[in-house]
């Protein structure tokens, strides 16, 4: 049980959250998407209980991040579970050599789930940061297919380099998602699906979306999209892009190449 950090004039022992589904003497954690909130493992075998609202088809990115992260939760491991107690996933290193815990999860139904902060083996204390991004795939056959979630994907380009998918009249994003980056295509002209995957097996191993991966978390890592774009390179050279704390694979094909900046 452990106090948010989620507020900076909020103390440390503001609030206590639940620390199981059945704990009615204190409040759950809240989570919107494309927030964060902080807390901390307080003793051996503590956990936090956060709710979350997701709605069917809604993918769903949740990283739990401890000393990685500013914390100092050595071993996070992170839990999500539904409204009534059943396990749907679970996650204790996002790779190797990272300690943080990270999930992808597609919501099956709309309801409300849980996120479940603890120490891996229920033996560690310390502080973490709790996020949560949740994002909802276009629609076949209708709407703009321009860029989705993922902000690199070019749908142009997708549809240009695949005609097989645009006779099909599929939407390119949700093309790329299902099923194009597991046949290796590339979603733009820069990222390589295929090359991706190779250089990080434990994505590969986890049957994440590449693509996806990169954009929420790839990047931060110092993870590169392709042989000829190095993310720290482009964050070097291009300082306002890393104040901006944006990723440097979107800025570049959104902003970089109209400006003329080199790879």
């Amino acid at each position: 049980m452990s106090a948010p950090a989620a507020i900076a004039s909020a103390s440390p022992s503001s609030t206590i959250f639940a620390s199981s589904l059945g704990d009615t003497s204190h409040p759950f954690g809240r989570l919107a998407a494309g927030g964060s909130a902080g807390g901390k493992i307080d003793f051996a075998g503590d956990r936090d209980w956060f709710k979350i609202q997701l709605t069917a088809g809604q993918v769903a990115a949740i990283n739990l991040a401890g000393a990685r992260g500013g914390g100092t939760l050595a071993d996070p491991y992170l839990r999500l579970e539904d409204a009534n107690g059943a396990e749907l996933a679970v996650n204790d290193n996002a790779a190797t050599g990272n300690p943080d815990a990270q999930l992808v999860y597609t919501a099956a139904i709309t309801a409300t789930y849980y996120l479940v902060a603890g120490a891996a083996g229920d033996t560690g204390t310390g502080s973490y940061q709790l996020s949560l991004a949740a994002m909802t795939p276009p629609s076949v056959g209708t709407g703009d297919p321009g860029r989705g979630a993922e902000t690199s994907f070019d749908a142009s380009y997708y549809m240009s380099h695949n005609p097989d998918v645009a006779a099909a009249d599929i939407d390119a994003q949700l093309h790329y998602d299902q099923w194009g980056w597991r046949e290796g295509r590339n979603p733009d002209s820069i990222f390589n699906t295929s090359w991706y995957l190779q250089q990080n097996p434990d994505v590969a191993a986890a049957g994440i979306d590449p693509l996806l991966h990169f954009e929420l978390y790839g990047w931060k890592e110092g993870r590169n999209p392709a042989p000829g774009f190095m993310v720290a390179s482009y964050l070097a050279a291009n300082p306002d892009v890393a104040l901006a704390g944006m990723n440097p694979l979107d800025h570049y094909l959104l902003y970089g190449i109209a400006e003329h900046r080199s790879l």
